[in-house]
């Protein structure tokens, strides 16, 4: 359907300029019995009316077209042809949007989320609620979480967004689950600690290594990088500055005047560990969560060393490379050869070898 709203002065314009033009290629034909310069003039008059007719249909072709107008009213008339959408009810977009909120926002203000899911594939669990409680005795903020299973957890892809806030409650849990457990690790660490250095009685350089004084550390490490594989799986670094503290006692074996001849009594203290690793974990049921290091974390101990009156034992690099192998012993084998498994409803603690 073609639009009306073109004058009718364009039709009468546009006829008679084609009657017009048919009347110039008539003359032209008869140009061609007559003196060649008025040939030419008429070639060239004919030439200039054919392209203007031409133009001019073109023009009135496209006036011609549907949906076309130049004035204001008819295009108020023509309807827009395209996609139409139907327009949405005011209460029911502003339930759809505080539904989708929910969903995506498993940490709400750090007090409570309801019903979001962890991570696509971590066996449909998701987070229940989560609640942070001051703790003055503690010295610090004491998270308490519990999960359940969602069906819809696997049917989609969490948005960047979404990823984020459940690493920050990841890290949380972690802390968490660090600031309960951390003494059962450290009975762990100090029984180990003790049977490694008693045992080393008979070495090249040291005999008789014994653990006087030990203080465990009241720093707490630091967790970053919290990330999600995409096997269901996820990661975390800790970075630790430790103001860990032991006093060992033993005797330097000295070479001299005959091998072995005597020991040279030492006092060794260590002042700090610094522990920088790459752990990861996995998510066993709705109330377990299993943490395990695949590589020896990086270890850096400061050492210091007294020997016989309390004179500073200036070659003390044996010693040295003698207790940072038995520490990194006790590490490697607390860290990369276990597993753990944190309870978040009953609260244990419980290692896997």
């Amino acid at each position: 359907m073609y639009n009306k709203s073109v004058p009718w002065t364009t039709f009468v314009f546009m006829y008679g300029y084609g009657a017009l033009t048919v009347v110039v290629l008539y003359y032209l034909a008869s140009f061609l019995v007559r003196m060649p310069w008025e040939f030419f003039l008429g070639a060239l008059f004919g030439a200039f009316s054919l392209i203007l007719g031409i133009l001019s249909i073109l023009f009135f072709c496209i006036l011609r077209l549907p949906g076309y107008s130049r004035s204001e009213d008819s295009q108020k008339r023509i309807p827009v042809r395209g996609p139409r959408f139907k327009k949405k009810n005011k209460k029911s977009s502003i339930s759809s949007n505080a539904s989708a909120g929910s969903a995506q926002s498993p940490l709400s203000s750090g007090l409570a989320v309801g019903s979001a899911a962890v991570s696509p594939n971590v066996s449909g669990i998701a987070i229940s609620s989560i609640g942070i409680l001051s703790s003055p005795s503690a010295g610090g903020h004491s998270i308490s979480a519990s999960l359940h299973p969602n069906p819809s957890s696997g049917a989609h892809t969490p948005t960047e967004e979404f990823r984020r806030e459940s690493c920050d409650w990841l890290n949380a849990l972690v802390f968490n689950a660090y600031a309960r457990f951390s003494p059962l690790l450290w009975t762990f660490a100090e029984e180990k600690l003790k049977a490694r250095l008693q045992t080393a009685v008979s070495s090249e350089y040291v005999r008789g290594v014994h653990l006087q004084n030990l203080v465990l550390p009241s720093s707490t490490p630091v967790f970053s990088n919290m990330a999600f594989t995409e096997s269901g799986m996820f990661t975390f670094s800790v970075d630790w500055n430790s103001d860990f503290q032991c006093t060992l006692s033993g005797e330097l074996v000295a070479n001299w005047p005959t091998p072995r001849f005597a020991g040279l009594p030492f006092v060794l203290s260590i002042q700090t560990v610094v522990i920088h690793g790459e752990f990861w974990g996995e998510f066993i049921d709705e109330d377990r969560i299993c943490l395990w290091c695949e590589s020896s974390p990086s270890l850096r101990v400061d050492i210091s060393v007294t020997a016989g009156q309390n004179m500073r034992f200036s070659n003390s690099r044996q010693i040295n490379e003698l207790v940072n192998r038995k520490i990194r012993d006790v590490v490697r084998e607390f860290l990369v050869f276990n597993r753990f498994v944190v309870d978040l409803k009953t609260e244990q603690f419980t290692r896997e070898t």
